[in-house]
């Protein structure tokens, strides 16, 4: 026997010799070709993908255990886009999706694993037209008042952003500070990337640590 003799390729050219052989046979010989030619070739995650490929060749279902899905990839990836955006834009981003389904499907899944908050979104969607007719209030009622400033409702947030030059947030926030209006709040601060911050905001929403 010569020195460079391969016997599978031996083999793969005897099954191509080989005119007529029965559907068994074929299986027989393919499985141990494969068995002593690539399977010892291919890493795990590689099978996962060959057998994979070969079940979307034959159009078969590959076994589950093959298809590698990792339990919460989609819990994982909607928290790393909520830390990215915020849980306020996230939320509004949920609202604004062109698919109907989609959003069906989620008020579905409340349905089932909140049963108690979906029961109460009667008065749930109550309590914030009330918060959105007192920020309309509060809106037009400093408006009038401090027409150098402009108090643009957030109904997503439940706040009123005040806009206006830095001086003019400055002088307002620094003698507005912890004024309360109604069940609402004046809050000021100054950062230091974004300068003068005012906000008027539910009383019990701010943190007195």
């Amino acid at each position: 026997m010569r020195d460079n003799f391969d016997v599978h390729e031996w083999n793969i050219n005897k099954i191509r010799e080989e005119k007529n052989i029965s559907g068994d046979e074929a299986v027989t010989k393919t499985i141990e070709f494969l068995r002593k030619s690539i399977y010892p070739k291919l890493t795990d995650d590689e099978m996962d993908k060959f057998v994979v490929g070969i079940c979307e060749f034959m159009d078969c279902t590959p076994p589950s255990y093959r298809l590698n899905e990792k339990l919460g990839v989609s819990k994982d990836k909607l928290s790393n886009i909520v830390k990215f955006v915020g849980a306020v834009n996230f939320s509004q981003m949920v609202i604004s999706l062109r698919d109907e389904n989609v959003q069906d499907e989620i008020v579905s899944a409340f349905e089932d694993q909140y049963p108690a908050v979906m029961d109460k979104r009667d008065d749930l969607q109550e309590g914030l037209n009330e918060d959105e007719g007192t920020l309309n209030k509060i809106s037009d009622m400093l408006s009038r008042k401090f027409n150098d400033l402009k108090f643009d409702i957030n109904t997503t947030a439940n706040r009123i952003d005040v806009r206006g030059s830095q001086q003019d947030l400055m002088n307002f926030g620094s003698k507005s500070h912890g004024k309360k209006i109604y069940d609402y709040e004046i809050f000021h601060t100054d950062d230091d990337d974004r300068g003068e911050i005012v906000r008027i905001v539910k009383s019990d929403s701010i943190s007195r640590g």
